[in-house]
């Protein structure tokens, strides 16, 4: 899987996840994250355009990935 897919799977779950922050009137946690997800889908649409390598271990990164972000959100 191409990076720039990586990231936009990423970005897309975050943006859904800050939505339902938002949805259960969290507003200001959900602000924020809806704010990280639209940077994050801007760097991944640009890294789309570029020509980037294709990760061997997409599974783990995306696990590594979500680890972070319930730690960040915890």
């Amino acid at each position: 899987m191409r990076r720039s897919n990586l990231s936009l799977v990423t970005a897309a779950i975050v943006l859904a996840c800050a939505l339902a922050w938002l949805s259960m009137n969290m507003a200001a946690r959900g602000v924020v994250w809806v704010a990280i997800a639209l940077v994050w889908l801007i760097t991944a649409a640009i890294q789309r355009f570029r020509h980037d390598d294709v990760e061997p271990y997409a599974g783990r990164r995306l696990l590594r990935r979500f680890s972070r972000l319930l730690l960040f959100w915890c």
